[in-house]
């Protein structure tokens, strides 16, 4: 095997070498022939090599613990033969076996060396997903395909097919597979790393479900690399067949192993040149950061990639002028190891293996891997690599996981990974074999991700590969597993009797249930059940047009991708394409059937109207910086995305139902050029970047289950630095409890001076529940942040890290409101002790109380004409009175004179105004163009007859409560809440409604806000009530 120290030095690169031990899982004394000495005489030479092998202990202990009956949990890394272990279990008891598979395509090699075990024993394996089971029942009919399955000893599915037949039996249709369950002794579910919270939640529940409906004497197999906690799966095993669960735990293996960082090429050229620059570099602002490296070699070294960026930003480009990473990557054909190449795009993958066929001249030992090639093409892919034809494959993601080629000696990270955990799956792919001495992973910075590293200074490159990897979330009280057992419980005449009232209670709760009937939002959301996303159970045709040459098909795209990523002017990433546009099913509902994929060229765009004036845009940016225009290659070069901005509607608090709205599109462009900025002593590269909306109409709907969590903030908060508190929460529950940076999303709503800080969960992983926010609170009161937060920063929200930038990284006061954020969600807790459990003699609503409350709000649709709606509310004990009006041109139109009316009649009887924050009513009125009754109001307020309740407030409870927390703590509803009336409005802005449009009022919007308004005119006076009783306590 060649090295890769070796190869760099001849090419004149620099690099970063660290060593790491080999690990190997501790041997038994027994041997696979000591339970199947059959083996050592098979025709199978896969058979006869296994004979020999003495098991792992971890084999071992894994074989005894089913064998006492046990529920199993083996974690064991990458290589070490997890499948072997319940295999042999199966060889010598007999036992049937369903195993489950994330997907049957990364299971390739398991079922290879399965089937090969099997045939030598006389057993019979079925590998069954949606595809082959049509294939099989057009070929022998449905009682074939049945019997096949009957008589078949293994049977390997995926989660798909296994919660479609689960949902078969609960209705009580005929399924494939219930006779062979009702037979089986043992289901495998492996891979369990793969799958997320949700899908956990859904996979235990289908295991609770088959041992209810079909075998109550099933045993359980888990097998995992890296569970950081077992122990929880054990407990969720063990309450479902009350078996106890055994956790054993294998030793992964691998070869020593040598990690290189590619630093760069001619690096003493660079200093020197770096050094004869010094002079104009301090001229231009570099700091000392920078310009300390010219006093040493090394230290010039380990901040090479952050010193080359800075001369850039200034225009001097230290690299050397042949630095080609082909040259390095070509030398590996040579090899004779196989050396896999992850790429973070399909577009880089192709494109670097193009480059280097074209060196070499000849592309036999060169090939791709991605999920746009066919399967055949990826099988004889994967068949020349282990059969050593292949010597050097590009692949952006396929063969991260499940694949095990075998012979694979180094893992060459071209850009990486942005997580952890996804690094880690790469780096399993190598060294799987005993007879590999050594392996290597070769780190070669290509993309925006290595460079933010690097550009911080090698040393938070390597901290980051450092960090703890993201923990697979398992929550034995995720309610979405309670979703579906509760659903499927009432829906399954054999299961219905035995529901319990609270079970009942959680279902009507969430609207499913009524009158003892499923609502038709409970059967839409049986039918919307699936394993890999709240939809029907198909996908959305996908078209690639191709010119002259008609068009192609690819891969279906999921209902979230089509809301998330596949809107008209959004870039298709695993097609090198441009969504063109859709095509609807003729009815009234805009269901997309099918998206429109073409090139990514100004040609193309030119054609479409929406596209052409985005071209338009961009070349007036690019032209304004000084740049040729050229869409494609800012695309390949990272300069160019898209992004689909949406409206997020999730639970205020806790479970329920959460739905995403696309609003628009936009292009986020950068440029080549970069820009320094010094902050103290440092020196920040940062990009010019512009954002330009799609002016394209959006379609779609995606809904699912999800926890969310949301508070009311003070007026006078800041939201950009309400979203960086909300950001640091998010990087330190990664860094401090290794929860995935993803798994949580944020937003600050603004309604007028009035903030919404909201969190939820991407998909339901319940960990919002079982959060202690006042640990979290001291847990970031002592953190330190350093600058490997800053790349996360940037990961998380780019918008945010701008304003961070221009607060001069001042990291105490981001602190200072992500502890405020803190303190709003515990606020609410906080308040329902001290208030919600008190019993207080409160008065009822009368006009003999001689108070009125008042509630405005006003609502722009389009700020280039000053348009929107304005609405007013006020109860006075009895009545409640509103009204919605337009407002043009800033000046509102007027509305019904009976309000304006009563308000007045009141306050000459000598009615006091009650409102919960003053400055937010002045604003309201102010926003509304409402001038007489704002001057009215503060004519009132000097004379002591306007209250600001928020206030009061504060002197009784020793906080100042926000609305929100206050009603919620009261048990006060609301039948339209701030949240969601700003959704509505951007639901309206995001079609840009034409000025006729505003005129008639949109109903929806008019009922939205009519009810808004009401809610806190009544809300604001029982809070009064409230008010006069504590006080009188």
């Amino acid at each position: 095997m060649l090295k890769t120290g070796q190869i760099l030095e001849e090419l004149g690169y620099d690099y970063y070498l660290y060593t790491s031990e080999a690990k190997e899982p501790e041997y038994s004394q027994r041997s696979f022939a000591d339970f199947l000495p059959v083996f050592l005489h098979s025709d199978s030479e896969r058979c006869r090599s296994l004979a020999v092998k003495r098991l792992y202990r971890h084999q071992e202990e894994a074989f005894d613990a089913l064998r006492r009956g046990s529920n199993l949990v083996l974690k064991s890394g990458t290589g070490s033969g997890k499948t072997e272990a319940w295999f042999l279990h199966m060889a010598v008891s007999g036992v049937k076996v369903l195993a489950v598979y994330p997907t049957l395509a990364l299971a390739n090699d398991q079922l290879s060396r399965l089937m090969e075990y099997c045939t030598a024993l006389g057993k019979r394996v079925l590998v069954l997903d949606a595809s082959r089971k049509t294939s099989m029942m057009r070929e022998m009919g449905s009682r074939g395909l049945r019997q096949s399955v009957e008589t078949s000893d293994v049977v390997v599915t995926n989660p798909a097919l296994l919660l479609n037949e689960v949902k078969r039996m609960v209705e009580g249709k005929a399924s494939i597979l219930k006779n062979f369950i009702k037979d089986a002794g043992l289901v495998v579910v492996d891979e369990f790393d793969f799958y997320g919270p949700r899908s956990i939640a859904l996979l235990t529940t289908m295991l609770k479900l088959l041992v209810r409906l079909v075998n109550p004497k099933l045993q359980f197999t888990v097998m995992t690399a890296a569970l950081q906690n077992p122990e929880e799966v054990g407990h969720i095993l063990t309450s479902i067949n009350q078996r106890s669960t055994e956790i054993v735990d294998g030793k992964p293996f691998h070869p020593v192993n040598y990690t290189y960082v590619v630093l760069g090429r001619s690096l003493r050229k660079a200093w020197t040149r770096f050094r004869d620059a010094l002079p104009y570099l301090r001229e231009r602002g570099v700091a000392g950061d920078v310009l300390d490296a010219a006093e040493s070699y090394e230290l010039f070294r380990m901040q090479y990639h952050k010193i080359v960026s800075a001369a850039l930003a200034v225009g001097i480009d230290l690299r050397a002028e042949d630095d080609d990473i082909s040259a390095i990557l070509e030398r590996y054909v040579e090899d004779d190891t196989l050396t896999i190449v992850f790429t973070n795009g399909i577009a880089s993958a192709e494109e670097m293996a193009r480059r280097v066929k074209v060196r070499l001249g000849a592309a036999g030992s060169v090939a791709s891997h991605h999920h746009l090639l066919l399967k055949s093409q990826r099988a004889e892919t994967e068949d020349a690599a282990r059969g050593g034809r292949l010597r050097l494959v590009f692949s952006p993601r396929t063969l991260s996981q499940g694949i095990d080629i075998g012979s694979v000696g180094r893992v060459v990270h071209l850009g990486l990974p942005p997580s952890v955990r996804e690094f880690r799956q790469r780096e399993g792919r190598k060294g799987r074999r005993p007879e590999i001495e050594w392996t290597e992973t070769v780190i070669i910075p290509y993309g925006q991700w290595d460079h933010e590293l690097l550009s911080r200074g090698l040393e938070a490159l390597l901290r980051w590969l450092e960090l703890p990897m993201e923990h697979v979330v398992v929550n034995r009280d995720n309610q979405y597993g309670l979703l579906f057992e509760y659903l499927s419980s009432f829906i399954s005449p054999s299961l219905r009797a035995e529901m319990a009232a609270d079970q009942i209670r959680f279902l009507e709760r969430l609207g499913l249930v009524a009158d003892g009937e499923l609502t038709r939002k409970g059967k839409n959301t049986w039918l919307r059940i699936n394993f890999y996303e709240f939809a029907p159970p198909y996908g959305i045709k996908r078209r690639r047009l191709r010119g002259l040459e008609g068009f192609s098909w690819l891969e279906d795209v999921s209902h979230v991708d089509l809301v998330e990523k596949f809107q008209t002017g959004c870039i298709d990433y695993s097609s090198d394409g441009l969504v063109v546009g859709h095509r609807l099913a003729p009815s009234k509902y805009r269901v997309v059937t099918e998206v429109v994929v073409d090139d990514l060229r100004e040609s193309v765009m030119r054609h479409h109207e929406a596209l052409a004036y985005v071209v338009e845009e961009y070349e007036k940016v690019k032209s304004g910086w000084g740049e040729s225009v050229d869409i494609r290659g800012d695309y390949y070069r990272g300069r160019l995305r898209s992004d689909v901005q949406c409206v997020v509607h999730a639970p205020s608090r806790g479970f329920g139902l959460y739905t995403k709205i696309p609003n628009r599109v936009e292009w986020r462009v950068k440029s080549a050029k970069k820009r320094i900025v010094t902050v103290g002593d440092r020196t920040l590269v940062v990009d010019d970047s512009r954002v330009l909306e799609v002016p394209a109409p959006t379609v779609g709907i995606y809904s699912d289950y999800t926890y969310g969590i949301s508070a009311e903030a003070e007026p006078s908060d800041d939201p950009q630095l309400l979203r960086l508190g909300l950001a640091l929460i998010v990087i330190i529950l990664r860094r401090l409890y290794n929860i995935h940076i993803d798994l949580f999303k944020y937003d600050v709503f603004i309604l007028g001076e009035r903030k919404v800080v909201a969190l939820h969960e991407v998909e339901s992983a319940g960990l919002l529940p079982r959060i202690d926010w006042a640990e979290l609170q001291g847990r970031v009161g002592d953190y330190s942040p350093d600058m490997l937060d800053e790349v996360f920063l940037m990961q998380v929200d780019e918008i945010a890290y701008s304003s961070f930038v221009s607060l001069g990284l001042d990291w105490e006061l981001v602190k200072s409101y992500a502890l405020r954020v803190i303190r709003y969600f515990r606020l609410r807790e906080m308040l329902e002790l001290k208030v919600g459990g008190l019993t207080l003699n409160v008065r009822k609503p009368s006009t003999a109380l001689k108070t009125l409350t008042l509630a405005v709000e006003e609502l722009t649709l389009r700020e280039d004409l000053k348009a929107g709606l304005y609405g007013l509310a006020f109860f006075d004990g009895e009545r409640c009175i509103s009204a919605v009006g337009m407002r043009e041109l800033g000046q509102p139109q007027p509305i019904y004179h009976d309000l304006l009316t009563a308000i007045s009649a009141r306050l000459d009887e000598g009615f006091q105004v009650v409102t919960y924050d003053i400055q937010v009513l002045y604003d309201g009125l102010r926003r509304a163009g409402l001038k007489t009754l704002e001057s009215l109001m503060a004519g009132f307020e000097r004379v002591g007859r306007v209250v600001s309740l928020r206030e009061r407030l504060q002197e009784v409870l020793g906080e100042s409560v926000s609305l929100e927390t206050l009603e919620e703590a009261l048990g006060l509803q609301r039948n339209v809440d701030l949240k969601e009336l700003v959704a509505r409005r951007e639901m309206v802005r995001s079609r840009v409604p034409r000025l006729s449009y505003i005129r008639r009022i949109p109903r929806s919007l008019e009922d939205g806000l009519r009810g808004y308004l009401e809610s806190e005119a009544r809300n604001v006076y029982m809070a009064w009530l409230v008010y006069e009783a504590l006080r009188g306590r």
